[in-house]
């Protein structure tokens, strides 16, 4: 009867310590930063800058004109957020900030998370759109329920673009 009892116990053991080795043994990949290669028309196009020319300041930072009049600056986060990833790796984003130094935009790049988590977690997005860059900057976002890795990655990602403007773009 002891055997039995041992055996239905050992059992109940690895039936509840397997699920739990699985998520412990959960590995995210971080991409080394390429260089970033400017957006394309479609990107231009979420970001409402349709028509617009990109002059490379440096890696990852594109100054915008339209009709010759500087509109601001697009900066791709995944150049400036070393190390920053969701649940399933990089997160990288283009951000629009326009020329009176708010950011008026932003546009997600592909990434490798569940797609139904990122979408709820990148309605946060929206938090920063029209603030300032210095408003932007210090704007504490509650993750997302549910999508908190994918939250904080955005989160991160806006904060390096807003890092990178303060320092590449004044």
């Amino acid at each position: 009867m002891k055997i039995k009892t041992t055996l239905t116990a050992l059992l109940l053991a690895f039936m509840v310590a397997n699920p739990i080795a699985a998520q412990s043994q959960h590995k995210v990949v971080v991409q080394k930063n390429a260089p970033a290669t400017t957006p394309n028309d479609k990107q231009l196009a979420q970001l409402n800058l349709t028509g617009a020319k990109l002059t490379e300041v440096v890696n990852g930072i594109w100054r915008v004109t339209v009709n010759n009049k500087k509109k601001g600056f697009v900066i791709n986060s995944g150049v400036f957020s070393k190390g920053t990833v969701g649940y399933n790796g990089n997160t990288p984003l283009l951000v629009y900030i326009d020329q009176s130094k708010k950011v008026s935009a932003i546009y997600s790049l592909r990434n490798m998370e569940t797609p139904k988590y990122y979408k709820a977690a990148e309605k946060i997005t929206a938090k920063w759109i029209g603030k300032s860059v210095k408003a932007a900057g210090a704007l504490k976002v509650d993750a997302v329920s549910g999508a908190t890795y994918s939250s904080d990655a955005i989160t991160a990602n806006v904060q390096a673009t807003i890092d990178a403007y303060n320092k590449h773009c004044k």
